[in-house]
């Protein structure tokens, strides 16, 4: 069963299942990713710049959970790739 969440920003997203959230699809403040790349981190800094925002890693365009590998130290790398790719620095996208 996928957890339920509540994000407290300026477009504050209702308790819900992360299911339904990714079966409504991407909008102005969701993004799916297969991946994590160059075009996620391009999404991160779009969010920092404006309300904020979701981004699924291991979920395609078309709304199919494609799941990915993470480790102990995954989230650290991801954060330390955007914080180094931006100027200034974006850290606290997790």
């Amino acid at each position: 069963m996928w957890s339920k969440i509540q994000i407290d920003t300026p477009f504050q997203i209702k308790i819900m299942n992360l299911q339904d959230l990714i079966k409504t699809g991407e909008s102005e403040t969701v993004e799916f990713k297969e991946k994590f790349d160059e075009q996620t981190i391009e999404s991160a800094v779009a969010f920092a710049n404006t309300k904020g925002g979701i981004i699924f890693i291991g979920v395609s365009d078309k709304n199919n959970i494609k799941g990915i590998k993470v480790g102990k130290e995954t989230l650290n790398q991801w954060t330390n790739q955007i914080s180094q790719s931006t100027d200034p620095h974006a850290w606290h996208v997790f």
